[in-house]
């Protein structure tokens, strides 16, 4: 959980771009579905959500930003 909280707000901090992300992202997704329904796999699922609808909705880019936000409000305290 924590690499992917550390990704995510890699991301949104802007040490990353948003097809690094992607690219490191679907990799994790793919394999998500053999660890069980856990938090880590509930947030995956959550992400590849928004990304699917800002890709398909032609989100600008602030907007993918707070989506994504808002996933992690719960895990602020995890923050890098």
């Amino acid at each position: 959980m924590n690499e992917l909280l550390d990704r995510v707000h890699a991301y949104l901090d802007g040490r990353n771009s948003l097809g690094d992300f992607e690219s490191w992202f679907y990799g994790l997704a793919s394999d998500i579905h053999k660890q069980g329904p856990d938090s880590e796999a509930q947030m995956v699922y959550a992400i590849e959500g928004i990304l699917a609808e800002s890709s398909s909705a032609k989100w600008p880019e602030a907007t993918l930003r707070a989506e994504l936000e808002s996933v992690l409000s719960p895990y602020k305290s995890h923050a890098a």
